[in-house]
């Protein structure tokens, strides 16, 4: 077999269902600024459009058959993979526990696993990727830089099932992945191999990054994007005017190491909410205003130089989230306020669900943002600001796990705007 070429850099994550290996994956593409490939999904694809189909999934010829019919297509946009089933964006139904159950009888198949094989290679041959899957470092790419094995005890793992609301049974999903003849889930031989059952999240990817760095896997340097000469002056007037009159500071810098898309999420209280956190940033945001903003003859191309994205409140439509979405998707940074529009006291409101809309859609780490004293230096209904004290407090990337979720469409959306803004709340200074 010939090895990869030199220049392509990948590094594969396998195993078991439920050790974790999904998150760590994808929080390590995030923090190297890469791809991230969920093979499973693929597998998933493959197993929803059987049960579409209504055939059994433990008889090979009609799994054969069944696909045959159907086109499943996975593509890379913005550091993630997108599976589409005959042209559809399947990732919200993939995690049913119809699915759950039925997904290694699919898998077993050879020709099932040969044509997704194809595709996870073709992937591979992007410059940075992190591809997960049970096989990866054995079979898709065994001659990969760097190869991890994700495990847990089957105890952890079922109270992670459960905690998802999942009830599948992973000893027999185990087994039937364990051995098959058709590549068995198991780890290579040089694989580094996490027992994450007494590990959290944030530790089994730390482990990870660590043994990168010790690989000399340096995170490629970001590309940040750039600053118009518009948003430029903008930029150093206000954080000009923060530093002179509102004795300004920046809580958590080290916080805003993510690489690409990235949404920024933050209470609103003032005017001046979007221009004081923006300046926290040492690259140019995007971020929604009121439509009626845009209507002023010159107010409105100043925002628009500024990155503003028009969003009518009184008439909502999707044209001002398509545009978010899309930014984020080609790698720029968003500034959401997710509950929509300032408080009178400071207090925050309650998240609307198009916060959520947007982190299902883009699927890019979000950074929760928290900004004090912006109500007193300029509360709503007052045009002139008083000198204060504003701090930007900056948390931790959160990452939406869809696996975590059992709600669908403005059910998710909603759960989504509330658990970010209780990361907000819980920002203090």
């Amino acid at each position: 077999m010939s090895r990869l070429n030199p220049n392509i850099t990948v590094i594969t994550i396998d195993g078991p269902s439920a050790s974790g290996k999904s998150s760590v994956a994808r929080q390590v593409a995030a923090q190297l600024g890469w791809t991230h490939v969920n093979t499973g999904n693929m597998y998933r694809a493959a197993t929803l459009a059987v049960l579409e189909a209504g055939v059994d999934p433990g008889n090979a010829d009609a799994v054969i058959h069944a696909l045959s019919n159907f086109s499943i297509d996975i593509s890379l946009e913005n550091g993630r993979s997108i599976v589409r089933l005959n042209g559809r964006d399947v990732e919200d139904k993939l995690h049913s526990e119809a699915i759950n159950n039925a997904v290694s009888l699919v898998a077993r198949v050879p020709e099932v696993r040969a044509r997704l094989v194809a595709m996870q290679k073709k992937l591979g041959l992007e410059n940075g990727v992190v591809m997960e899957g049970r096989d990866i470092g054995t079979v898709v790419f065994p001659d990969a830089l760097c190869k991890f094995y994700i495990d847990a005890s089957e105890t952890v793992r079922l109270k992670r099932r459960g905690q998802q609301g999942q009830t599948d049974s992973l000893k027999k999903r185990d087994h039937l992945d364990s051995t098959r003849k058709n590549a068995p889930l198991k780890a290579a031989a040089d694989a580094i191999i996490i027992d994450s059952s007494d590990m959290t999240l944030a530790q089994v990817v730390a482990r990870v990054m660590e043994v990168l760095r010790d690989r000399s896997f340096p995170p490629p340097p970001p590309k940040p994007d750039r600053m118009g000469l518009s948003y430029w002056l903008g930029w150093s007037f206000f954080k000009l005017c923060a530093y002179s009159l509102f004795n300004y500071r920046v809580i958590g810098r080290e916080n805003l190491t993510v690489h690409g898309g990235a949404m920024i999420v933050c209470n609103h209280a003032s005017f001046v909410d979007p221009p004081f956190v923006g300046i926290a940033f040492d690259e140019a945001l995007h971020y929604l205003a009121k439509k009626s903003l845009f209507d002023t003859p010159i107010f409105g191309p100043v925002i628009r130089s500024w990155n503003a994205i028009p969003v009518d409140q009184d008439c909502p439509n999707p044209s001002g989230m398509r545009a978010v979405i899309r930014d984020l998707l080609s790698g720029g940074k968003a500034l959401v306020f997710p509950e929509g529009s300032r408080s009178f006291d400071g207090v925050m409101l309650p998240g609307q669900p198009g916060t959520g809309l947007i982190v299902v859609k883009a699927r890019v780490p979000v950074i929760p943002v928290r900004i004090f004293g912006s109500n007193v230096a300029l509360p709503r209904g007052t045009s002139l600001p008083r000198p204060s004290e504003i701090t930007v407090v900056i948390g931790k990337p959160w990452h939406y796990e869809p696996e975590k979720y059992t709600e669908t469409r403005k059910a998710l959306y909603q759960k989504i705007s509330d658990e970010l803004m209780a990361e907000i709340a819980a920002l203090h200074v």
